[in-house]
């Protein structure tokens, strides 16, 4: 692609006109930004879930067994290491693996460091599923033919850019800080506030009781 302005226009075009209308007393700079890595983000999604659907899997658990692909022998991570790379609650992850454990694309294994914990380690027919799907995937998928239009100096540029406010956003807060709570984690949250606010007020009576404030003192 040639350098310089681009005289088209996309969707967040016509945002930041809108919000230009309701003279915010801020710069619309960065929500154009978000939006535009939000809306690109999803586009990329697409491409993984081509990728997925050449395994026959979805998204997430693709993006597991890739995970485990990508680091190398012997190919096993704890839980704990996989959901630092989705923003999900823990128990969708452990449904995702029972299902890869039932295909036979992954297993569950001690760690040989600490007994008690657990590995999830990619079989031979999981690695092979991964390996065939990472080769078919780049040469019919339009999102990665879109990216060969911009010269290799944009691409670095975007690239050096990209990593820098992703850096800023980790070292604020990890995926684990921001992953919403499942509907029952968020029950269970509630519930556990009532509990304690009654654990207290059960408390303040105790204590009011023992220090005599817990009944009317009769006038002598």
């Amino acid at each position: 692609m040639p350098r310089g302005t681009d005289s088209r226009t996309d969707f967040v075009d016509r945002l930041e006109e809108e919000w230009r209308k309701k003279h915010f007393n801020f710069s619309t700079l960065p929500l154009a930004i978000c939006a535009r890595v939000q809306r690109a983000a999803y586009y990329f999604e697409t491409h993984i879930a081509g990728l997925a659907s050449l395994c026959a899997l979805n998204t997430r658990e693709f993006r597991a067994l890739s995970a485990l692909w990508r680091s190398g022998p012997p190919f096993a991570l704890n839980p704990m290491q996989l959901l630092e790379e989705y923003f999900i609650p823990a128990a969708t992850l452990t449904r995702q693996i029972d299902r890869l454990v039932a295909l036979g694309l992954v297993t569950r294994t001690s760690d040989s460091d600490d007994r008690r914990a657990v590995l999830i380690k990619l079989t031979q027919r999981g690695h092979k599923l991964v390996d065939d799907a990472m080769r078919q995937s780049t040469a019919n998928q339009p999102v990665m033919r879109s990216l060969q239009e911009f010269d290799t100096r944009d691409l670095e540029s975007l690239n050096r850019l990209l990593r820098r406010v992703l850096v800023l956003f980790e070292e604020r807060a990890s995926l684990r800080s921001v992953r919403p709570r499942s509907p029952r984690q968020r029950i269970d949250h509630r519930q556990s506030k009532v509990t304690t606010g009654r654990r207290s007020a059960r408390g303040l009576n105790n204590t009011n009781r023992r220090v005599g404030l817990g009944h009317t003192q009769s006038a002598t």
